[in-house]
């Protein structure tokens, strides 16, 4: 009889999750699931913002084009960063993929271990009349 211990179950189980989100992440299965994984990791990243109004002074005007150039300069930077670096979304199908990868790394050195140990314990009756 074949015992499957719980250790097995969880890493078959974790497997099996971590594949279909790479394929939900990396949109091999549909474009739009792609798409609907930015907008989410988008959404959440911009769920908290608050705005608030002073009166005009001149240290307000200094601070407000300083805080334009700022945005310009982050927005000219976020170009240049695009232009020589994967984006979020690479990454983190890498990520996933290298995970699935170590997982099932172990399972398959699981399942070898445990034919070995198999073959180790059970042994031949010979014979002998």
């Amino acid at each position: 009889m074949d015992r499957v211990s719980t250790y097995h179950k969880i890493l078959r189980s974790s497997a099996t999750i971590v594949a279909l989100v790479l394929l939900f992440q990396s949109g091999v299965a549909s474009q739009s699931t792609k798409l609907f994984s930015l907008q989410t990791e988008s959404y959440l990243a911009s769920v908290v913002g608050i705005t608030a109004t002073v009166p005009e002074n001149e240290l307000n005007v200094i601070t407000a084009e300083l805080e334009q150039r700022k945005n310009e300069l982050d927005e000219r930077e976020r170009n240049l960063n695009q232009l020589g670096k994967t984006s979020l979304d690479d990454r983190t199908t890498f990520l996933l993929a290298t995970t699935l990868f170590v997982l099932l790394v172990l399972i398959v050195l699981n399942y070898v271990m445990d034919i070995a140990r198999n073959r180790r314990t059970i042994r031949p009756v010979s014979t002998q009349s």
